[in-house]
């Protein structure tokens, strides 16, 4: 590029400083639209991928508690073995077998536990203070299905999930990345044990993993960049006379966060059957027939509810550049008619029009330039993160916007008679 060029479209867009600071404005607000609209459209279709990977060529049915089984549970009215055997006749049987909570841990207070935090109490032990944080507890046969990587350390290896230790293994979500890596230990307080605990982490999942929590709500999955993951033991392999004491949190939600994955050959009747038996085998252990729905018909409506999300998303983020790109268009016309009598000082200085365009379009794209910059700031302090992927989109966006843009205009300059700016330069 001719240096000359670039000069004076500086020297232009220092001298309409008004013109050129609404255009860098509306160039920011049109980036930082866009960077909203493609990370909100990258989520929900995540969320989509998500609800496919796991659930294609899958039956799912979902298992909530009775309110008999509840109140039987929270008065102690049940014995090991009926627990034991509700518990095998799940993990042993032809589906697929998922059970989760979305919840906190009492974790000791350190420095940065603030993004962590699930609810404003605390709880003071033996003068030191804990925090209630982010926690996911899954089974193993989740966590074997949805295959979470570690950007350090390791996963969960079986045996984290058949002996309880008195140093329980964890592994925490991205966001701990420069806080705890692994081999430290956090200490926790457990509730249901009334003692404190250390906890071992063994691995800082990638960005972005995600589990199953409930799919009747919105949130059908958790991310865990925030998240303490901790692995359920086998309820077989826990020390039997403490089952109802110390694991009742474990078995409620054994319970009342279940589901059950079949393939999806397996024939309707088979699996009515298969749900019949369950319940009546429940009911036999005391444990009482509980509520299980197939659960095909919400995930599919909420697939493409999200899916119907992100087409509005986008239509909406057409409309608004769309009328921010006519703004600029009438800033850059608004400027042209301004700006003839320096033209024709430039073509009488021996320019022709190219170059006369080559300056408006250099103008052009320093603005554009300008706002984009302008508008890094603006999505940090909004997002608390930069997605080096979107801001190259939106850089590409703008760069093909600024040609598009500056068509119009440019087809104005060139229809402007050269003997009259040559007049008006005199």
């Amino acid at each position: 590029m001719d240096m000359r060029n670039l000069k004076y479209a500086y020297m232009s867009i220092s001298k309409k400083y008004i013109l050129s600071i609404l255009i860098i404005l509306q160039v920011a607000v049109a980036a930082i639209l866009t960077y909203s609209v493609i990370s909100i459209g990258n989520e929900i279709a995540e969320d989509a991928n998500n609800i496919l990977n796991i659930f294609n060529g899958k039956k799912a049915y979902q298992m909530k508690c009775s309110l008999y089984f509840t109140d039987r549970l929270y008065q102690n009215r049940f014995n090991e073995d009926e627990i034991l055997e509700a518990y095998n006749l799940l993990a042993n049987n032809t589906f697929e077998h998922f059970y989760s909570a979305d919840t906190y841990t009492w974790v000791k207070e350190f420095d940065g536990i603030q993004k962590f935090v699930n609810n404003s109490h605390t709880l003071a032990v033996d003068r030191e203070e804990y925090i209630p944080v982010n926690s996911f507890y899954a089974n193993k046969n989740m966590f074997n299905s949805f295959k979470l990587k570690t950007v350090y350390g390791t996963v969960f290896t079986p045996q984290d999930f058949e002996k309880e230790e008195d140093v329980i293994k964890v592994m925490l979500g991205y966001d701990y990345k420069n806080i705890y890596k692994p081999g430290d230990t956090l200490i926790i307080y457990d509730d249901n044990e009334e003692r404190v605990r250390q906890a071992e982490v063994v691995g800082i999942l990638e960005k972005d993993s995600f589990l199953l929590n409930k799919v009747d709500t919105t949130k059908i999955f958790t991310n865990l960049n925030s998240y303490i993951v901790i692995p359920y033991i086998d309820l077989d392999k826990l020390d039997k006379s403490s089952l109802l004491k110390n694991h009742d949190i474990q078995i409620f939600d054994l319970i009342n966060n279940s589901y059950f994955l079949f393939d999806k050959s397996v024939d309707d009747d088979k699996i009515n059957k298969t749900i019949i038996d369950i319940n009546n085998k429940l009911e036999s252990l005391n444990i009482g027939a509980q509520i299980i729905e197939n659960v095909n018909e919400y995930l599919s409506i909420n697939n493409n509810m999200l899916l119907e999300q992100k087409r509005f998303i986008s239509i909406v983020a057409i409309v608004i550049i769309t009328f921010l790109s006519l703004g600029m268009i009438t800033s850059m016309l608004y400027s042209i008619k301004n700006d003839r009598k320096l033209f024709g000082v430039h073509i009488l200085s021996g320019a022709v029009m190219e170059d006369l365009l080559i300056r408006m379009f250099t103008e052009s794209m320093l603005r554009f330039a300008f706002g984009f910059f302008v508008s890094i700031f603006f999505i940090k302090a909004i997002f608390k993160s930069l997605q080096i992927q979107i801001l190259i989109k939106i850089f590409l966006l703008l760069v093909a916007l600024c040609i598009i843009i500056s068509l119009l205009p440019a087809y104005k300059l060139k229809k402007l008679n050269v003997s009259e700016l040559i007049k008006r330069g005199e």
